[in-house]
């Protein structure tokens, strides 16, 4: 089965428990646990979504992008600690949009403005 993360009913739309016979699920190289993703409307609109894709790989690999080095130790540690994971990525075009998983790793947001 091919990932498609753009697809009704795409694995990174589903709790993992509950998708048994997904591949990309139960991928030995994800360190983050793909969960339920949420792209704003602003990211709909400004960034590729292909770029996106990218992105949410790299997030779900411990890529965290563009991020400073006190941000990238941070994600580091709250990965044994459930914490919140930050992330920054640019688009081709150079526009900057951030991914965050909640603390529980049930929601992943991708947006264009952090604050």
């Amino acid at each position: 089965m091919k990932w498609d993360p753009f697809k009704k009913g795409a694995p990174s739309t589903q709790p993992v428990e509950d998708d048994d016979d997904c591949e990309f699920c139960r991928s030995p190289w994800w360190f983050v646990t793909p969960c339920k993703v949420i792209v704003t409307q602003c990211v709909a609109r400004q960034i590729d979504l292909i770029d996106v894709a990218d992105a949410l790989q790299r997030h779900l690999r411990c890529d965290w992008g563009v991020v400073e080095t006190g941000q990238w130790k941070a994600n580091d540690s709250a990965l044994s600690k459930s914490g919140r994971l930050l992330s920054m990525y640019q688009d081709r075009c150079g526009h900057k949009f951030w991914i965050i998983t909640d603390l529980g790793r049930n929601l992943t947001e991708v947006f264009t403005d952090p604050f």
